[in-house]
C-alpha cells in the first residue's frame, strides 16, 4: 500500500482537500467526492509527472481524468460505466461514422 485515505461520512469527506473546489472543466463545476479522493491519493502517493494511475467505476469519471492531468500531469485510465456526462459522445460517434460507414 502506497497511501491510504480513509473514507468517512459525507460531512467529514466534505472537509478534506479538493472537495468542492472549482474544477478544470469548462464550466468550473465543483469537484465531487470521488474526484477529490483520487486527487488526494495521487498527491499522497507522490505519483510523478508523466506517471499513471487507474481505477474502477467508483472513481471512473471524465472529470477525474481531467483533474489528475490538469493538476498533476499524471496520465490515467478509468472504467467509465454508461454515464455520458462530460463524455464527448457526439464527436466520438461522428469520428466512428466517418471511419466506418456502416
Amino acid at each position: 500500500m502506497v497511501v491510504q485515505d480513509v473514507i468517512q461520512n459525507p460531512e467529514k469527506q466534505a472537509l478534506k482537500s479538493y472537495f468542492g473546489e472549482p474544477s478544470s472543466l469548462l464550466d468550473q463545476s465543483d469537484i465531487t467526492a470521488h474526484t477529490a479522493e483520487v486527487l488526494r491519493l495521487v498527491e499522497g502517493a507522490k505519483i510523478p509527472k508523466g506517471g499513471w494511475v487507474g481505477g474502477d467505476s467508483w472513481f471512473g469519471l471524465t472529470p477525474t481524468a481531467v483533474e489528475v492531468m490538469s493538476r498533476f500531469g499524471v496520465n490515467s485510465t478509468w472504467i467509465i460505466k454508461q454515464n455520458q456526462h462530460w463524455f464527448p459522445m457526439k464527436p466520438l460517434f461522428a469520428v466512428l461514422k466517418a471511419r466506418h460507414k456502416d
